[in-house]
Parts: C-alpha cells; structure tokens; sequence
C-alpha cells in the first residue's frame, strides 16, 4: 500500500457563533536573533523555527512564574498545573495553534569584539576544533492561536504577558535572543464573554466587557511607556489585572519579581539588546571595574574564583603567587554561582605557567542551573525597545560541585584524590567577598554577585 501523508488540518477559524471558548490570535515578530531550539544542540530548524510545543512549554513556565505563585508547595502548583495545561494523560484545556509567517534569514555571526558575541558565545565556531558556529535567524515572523474556557483567562493571560516580554523563543532567552514584540493593531480577540443569547447573537450589555478585555491585553502585550517608573507601573498595573502577588517570596521554582529594572534609553530592538547584554558583560570582566589593567589591556581578574582556583590547587604562575583578593586556604569562593552554572574556569597558558588546570563548577544537581537574570530588550507600542532586567525570585544556591580532570585539590577535600570538591553557600555568598579592596562585590553587604549586578545596573541607568 502506498504511503501518503496527509496535508495539515487548517488553523481552526477564530470566531464561532456558538463559541464557548476565548479564542485569542497574536501576530508575533522576533526582534533579535533566535538560536537554538531545534532537535539538534545549538541548532534551529530553517523549516519551522518555532514550533507548537516549545511555545506551549515557554507558557507552562511563565504560568508558574506568575499565576503559580499562589500555590505553596510543589505538590499544589503541579496539581493545578495539570488541570489546566494538562498531563500525557489529560489533555489541556488549552489549545496552541501555530502558523509560520515568515521563517527569516541567516544570522550573520557578529565578530567577537562585539559584545553581543558574549550572549552568543554557546554557538560561536571553536577556531582550535572543526566544529561549526550555531545557526541563527533573523526576521522570523509568526502568529499563535489560542482557546481557553474563561474561567482560565487571567492564567492564559498572565503566561501570554510575561513569555511575550520577558521570554522568547529558542535557546537563551534570558540572554535576549528570541525576543518578541506583538502588533497590537493585528490582536483578534474572541471573548466567550459575550454573553451569546440564543441563536448565537451577542447581549449589547456585554459589549462593553469585551473592549475593556481587549485593551486590558493590547496594553500588556504592547506596553507605551516614557519613563522608568512608567515601565514598573505598567509592570504592576499588568501583574494586578491577573491577578498575579507581587510579593517576593521564595517559592521552590523561579518566579517574577517586585520590581523590574530598565534603562529608559530608547532606541532599535537590537541596540537595545546589546545595551543590556555589555551591562553583564561589563560587571563580569569589564578592565578597572572586574579586573586588572596592565599595559593598557585587561590583566588579572579581581574575582575570588582564580585566587580560589590557585589556593584550591596549589598551582599558580610566579607572577600571580600573591592573591589579589582577600582569598586564603580558610576563607575562599566562587560568587558568581548566583549567576548561573556550569561555569568553566580556564586560565590562559595553563599548561606552561602553572596555573591551575582547567576546572568547571556545576550545580550539586544535574548539569545546569539557570541564571535567574533576565536581560533583554522589552518592546514598545512604538516600535522601538528599551533594555530590561529582571531578577527572577529564585532559592538561593546553597551547594555546588568543582570538578576538574587534572586538578589536584590540597584544600576542601579529605582524600587528594577526590576529582569532585563540594561548595557550600559560605563559599558563593559572603559577606568577606565584598570588604577586600576594588572587590566587584563591594556594594553588596550579603557579598553577593546578583545584589552587585543589581548596584552596578542601577549605576549604569537602570531604574
């Protein structure tokens, strides 16, 4: 018998005289590239750059980010997770249509001066291996169709609001890439709030509730502000409408926070981006603030972890015997676990210098911790962008594993063979971190590199 395969069914028609449902059709552009997120690493699929599922898993995120924020333990939020995004045995409520508009060009690769190659350095070409930089696009243009009950709206909502400005598509969305602006003027709402009478005719008295709807979304998906505490009133007047506790309290999964940080400096999505993306890349190795300058080019690191790395091993270049920061076999530290893991930690001329060999410090569960900072550029009702922050309401990172094939450890450990040396929360934040003189940690008395960043940002304009 021969195969054939079947045509897609059609994207289901947004109104219906006897709709039951609110159905809800957004024209999305990506603003800055979109890597990744295809079915191979670093990686996206010319064909279909954006797919139906990874949208439903960016919602299903967010919804616990916003709405989930009611719940108390995990046990609570999965339970109403399930109800309504659905379970591989119940499906959701929630339909997620998707139709490709536009699937964009070829991202050139920006040279590594730029600082948006510190975003993209996942997919940058190795120059000492063959391998090939990730693919990326640009232009991509897409419309999402949604259904939800009514009594789910300030759920649907609320994920909508916060992945369409605060998420993306694609990989590292909370370095920028993938991000979105909706066209306002192209939102189809089909609210269930009609009212139908019989014969699928609307009640006139419902009319009313339909247009506050539909504005109550235009402007949390398309947000005009002027200043930075329009763009935080925006922020809770949104966060409000759903229904969503601005209260900063540590859940056991990320979530969003009191206050977000913008530089109000408009200008194009991509300069926008890149102004936020060099505020990171500044606090982390700008020369002067986080390192040393020799010769007028950038020298040695005033952070704890290569004094640490050294004292941990016993290996350092004649050079740089003499620690820079306050570091000693008692008292040292990797702070800039806060920021995300893993972190791999290679000095330059390791093998001729003696310094230590290469190292990588990852979170004491599973290969990965996401950075809780969101950095990215928010889109406005006119076209243009503003860089953002966004410190999502994280538990603090406790514990951490350094691990290095080479390195032996004379510090930390109880048998020197031992590959893996544990990290403890003394150890990423510490109040000693922030008292050595030029420490990138002063401003934060915790010693803490996500309150530094915070100070530093607010130095560089973000309110």
């Amino acid at each position: 018998m021969p195969r054939k395969i079947e045509s897609c069914p059609p994207v289901p028609k947004l109104h219906s005289k006897t709709a039951v449902l609110n159905q809800l059709k957004l024209d999305i552009d990506v603003i800055t590239p979109m890597f990744g997120g295809g079915a191979h690493t670093a990686t996206v699929e010319e064909d279909l750059p954006v797919r139906g599922g990874s949208v439903r898993g960016h919602l299903r995120f967010w919804w616990r980010a916003t709405r989930g924020k009611r719940c108390e333990t995990v046990a609570e939020l999965k339970k109403l997770e399930n109800v309504i995004w659905g379970t591989t045995t119940a499906p959701s409520a929630v339909k997620v249509y998707l139709k490709m508009v536009d699937r964009g060009s070829p991202y050139r690769y920006p040279d590594r001066k730029d600082s948006l190659s510190y975003a993209l350095f996942p997919f940058e070409k190795n120059p000492r291996e063959s391998d090939k930089p990730g693919s990326g696009l640009r232009g991509v243009h897409f419309q999402i169709f949604l259904s939800y009950p009514p009594e789910m709206s300030n759920d649907v909502e609320a994920a909508v609001w916060a992945w369409v400005n605060f998420g993306g598509v694609g990989a590292r969305t909370r370095r920028g890439l993938g991000s979105m602006r909706v066209d306002p003027k192209k939102m189809v709402l089909d609210s269930a709030n009609k009212g139908h009478r019989e014969g699928g005719s609307p009640s006139d008295d419902s009319e009313l509730d339909v247009l506050k709807h539909r504005e109550k979304l235009q402007d949390a998906l398309s947000p005009a502000v002027k200043d930075s505490a329009a763009v935080q009133a925006w922020y809770e007047r949104v966060a409000g409408s759903f229904n969503v506790p601005l209260d900063g309290v540590i859940r056991e999964w990320p979530t969003i926070p009191v206050r977000v940080f913008a530089n109000i400096k408009q200008s194009a999505p991509l300069e926008a981006w890149k102004r936020g993306v060099e505020c990171l890349k500044k606090f982390r190795q700008e020369p002067e603030f986080a390192r040393r300058k020799k010769n007028g080019k950038a020298a040695r690191s005033k952070w704890p972890e290569p004094d640490s790395l050294r004292v941990l091993t016993g290996r350092h270049a004649d050079e740089h015997k003499d620690p820079v920061t306050n570091v000693t076999q008692g008292m040292w530290g990797f702070p800039r676990a806060e920021l995300g893991l893993p972190i791999i930690f290679k000095f330059k001329g390791d093998r001729d210098t003696g310094e230590p060999w290469l190292s990588q410090l990852y979170p004491a569960v599973g290969n990965r911790m996401a950075s809780p900072l969101v950095i990215k550029a928010l889109a406005l009702e006119n076209g243009q962008a503003i860089p953002i922050i966004l410190h999502l309401v994280t538990p603090a990172v406790e514990t951490a594993i350094l691990k290095s094939d080479k390195n032996k450890w004379v510090v930390g450990v109880a048998d020197r063979r031992e590959r893996d040396l544990p990290v403890g929360g003394p150890n990423i934040r510490n109040p000693e971190f922030a008292k050595y003189k030029e420490s990138p940690l002063a401003k934060s008395r915790e010693g803490s590199a996500l309150e530094a960043f915070i100070e530093f940002a607010k130095d560089g304009g973000y309110r």
